[in-house]
């Protein structure tokens, strides 16, 4: 079973990343609300786990990590430099923080959607976010871009993310109580 799994990320590793990483957005905030706060999944972070997850971490990644930065030829320190300190805070948080009050709009916990206050809350809230992604992305991207094959990395990074998401989705249910 899990060499066809294999094969199967093989043959459509685009299709099979965006589902893995949806799936697992869900499932980490989920497990955090359930473990590691007071047990009340809160659907609309639950909803902008999944759909940023497979926005960014299912399509993005997959771009960057399998198609663009392997036919740039860059290599290890390049390919760990750019995400964590161009794609991430630039692109990857930024997104999650649209696609959060987006889904705020859209099930009513907010009045309506606006990009503008989405990133205003990101830059409010950016220290923690990213000293967070950092201490986690940082070690683990040296084996993404050294060790993991070129086809594989959105499906490794999605597997690793599980924990990460796990502990950021923790920290975003710490932000809310301070908002």
């Amino acid at each position: 079973m899990w060499q066809r799994a294999i094969a199967a990320c093989r043959r459509q590793p685009l299709a099979t990343g965006v589902l893995a990483a949806g799936t697992k957005g869900a499932l980490a905030d989920v497990t955090s609300s359930v473990l590691l706060q007071d047990g009340e999944i809160r659907p609309a972070r639950t909803a902008a786990f999944a759909l940023w997850n497979a926005s960014y971490c299912g399509l993005a990644v997959y771009g960057m990590y399998s198609v663009w930065l392997p036919r740039m030829g860059v290599g290890v320190a390049t390919s760990v430099i750019f995400d964590n300190f161009l794609a991430t805070p630039f692109l990857c948080l930024p997104s999650y923080y649209v696609w959060l009050g987006a889904v705020e709009a859209w099930t009513g916990e907010a009045r309506e959607f606006s990009a503008a206050k989405s990133l205003r809350r990101y830059a409010d809230e950016a220290k923690e976010t990213l000293t967070l992604t950092w201490a986690l992305w940082i070690p683990i991207h040296c084996l993404t871009f050294s060790v993991v094959p070129v086809p594989l990395r959105t499906h490794f990074v999605a597997g690793c993310s599980f924990c990460t998401l796990t502990c950021m989705s923790f920290l975003q249910a710490s932000l809310e109580r301070r908002r």
